[in-house]
């Protein structure tokens, strides 16, 4: 794994992390591959762009206050290239080609009004001189980040928020410099800056200042990345879906893209009663085990796999128990019309918030004794029909909900 892939997955966990959503969320975004698209290219340098709630990147500072213009945010409307000579204090601005390489590594998509976690890799790219230092703009911050459109004029300002800090600003042969952080993402009005950057489809452009380590006074340069595609989208309604102790939107198995396609995910209305999962007990606990029908009500047939369903436990509208560690989408999915599979589901019935407390199960404490709605989160992955989404952009994924079905733990 290049640098470049490190430290890319390294924000996305940190991003995980801060949003307080694994292991729930991480096995979510697994099975929900079109949810996370990252793609990264073989490349010394780059800005790695991940979506995020929130990052923190200790030791960290913060750089940007409500109140204050960045030294980033007068650019707007005007060309990039301008922007950066202006950031950086009327330095020379050399495009992508200069004493180092600062190069867009990957495309991501965010939400509007969400921080976007960004890092940016700066390497030597020059011969004669030992080091270059970086040098910051009138902020303090050693990278500018703008949104551009097709014309290469500034459209959105990405606003340092939470940064962190360097262990050199020295960029040698040897040795790469490193730029992570969290990103407020500002649109513009005109040439002012005006709140969130609106929905849409941008590119991301990085700037950094250098200058030659070994020369007194040397006057510095700017040096452009590449830009890289951005797309700024609306919130995504099943996006962490069955979260622990997140609340559950009511009538969503009815507003869901695989419903749409004419999937119907269905099971006994009352599952009857079910001991949580305690091997140890006299009887033991066995957890919650049944079967989920999925019908395909499309009106054609539909070719692709699926894996067994994510069971979700529900008391007064909060998420209070998953199933923990499952992750398998193995299973053919192979549907002609109004045909059905069944597919089998299973959970622990335990305190979700309690998960993890028992080293070698990974499980936690039992749900107490009470009446509870279950339902089911299914993730399908069809070759036929042919879609946008997967690694080759040709497959149609979707998601499928059923439920609500009563249990009671007794």
């Amino acid at each position: 794994m290049n640098e470049l892939s490190r430290r890319l997955d390294g924000l996305a966990d940190a991003a995980a992390r801060a949003a307080g959503d694994a292991p729930v969320g991480e096995v979510l975004r697994r099975a929900r591959r079109r949810r996370v698209v990252r793609r990264t290219v073989p490349a010394v340098a780059g800005v790695a762009v991940v979506a995020a709630a929130a990052l923190l990147v200790p030791p960290a500072v913060q750089l940007w206050r409500d109140g204050a213009t960045p030294a980033s945010g007068t650019a707007c409307g005007r060309p990039v290239e301008t922007a950066a000579g202006e950031a950086f204090d009327g330095a020379e601005v050399l495009g992508e080609d200069g004493p180092v390489a600062v190069g867009a590594g990957a495309n991501a998509t965010v939400e509007s009004g969400d921080d976007l976690a960004v890092g940016v890799g700066v390497s030597y790219a020059a011969s004669g001189v030992d080091s270059y230092e970086l040098v910051p703009d009138a902020d303090g911050s050693y990278a500018a980040i703008w949104l551009v459109d097709d014309d290469g004029l500034v459209v959105g300002v990405a606003v340092p928020d939470t940064v962190g800090q360097l262990e050199t600003t020295s960029v040698t042969p040897e040795a790469d410099v490193w730029i992570d952080g969290a990103y407020q993402l500002w649109g513009c009005d005109g040439e002012s800056l005006a709140g969130a950057v609106p929905t849409g489809e941008y590119e991301l452009v990085a700037a950094v200042a250098a200058r030659p380590g070994n020369v007194e006074d040397p006057a510095p340069s700017v040096v452009l990345s590449a830009p890289a595609g951005l797309r700024v989208g609306t919130a995504d309604p099943l996006e962490n879906l069955g979260a622990c102790g997140s609340q559950w939107p009511a009538g969503v198995e009815a507003t869901t893209d695989g419903y749409e396609l004419g999937l119907r995910v269905t099971a006994p209305a009352d599952l009857g009663d079910a001991v949580p999962f305690d091997p140890d007990a006299d009887p033991p606990g066995e957890g919650l085990e049944f079967p989920v029908t999925v019908r395909n009500d499309s009106g054609a047939e539909l070719v692709g796999w699926t894996g067994h369903p994510w069971l979700v436990v529900v008391r007064d509208g909060i998420v209070v128990g998953v199933p923990g560690a499952s992750d398998d989408v193995g299973i053919d999915a192979t549907m002609t019309p109004r045909a059905e599979l069944e597919l089998g589901a299973w959970m622990p019935l335990h305190d979700c918030a309690t998960m993890g407390q028992d080293p070698e199960t990974g499980l936690g404490e039992p749900l107490p004794p009470g009446e509870y709605e279950v339902y089911a989160i299914s993730h399908f992955f069809f070759t036929e029909p042919a879609g946008t989404e997967g690694p080759e952009g040709d497959r149609t994924d979707v998601t499928a909900v059923g439920g609500p079905w009563l249990v009671t733990v007794p």
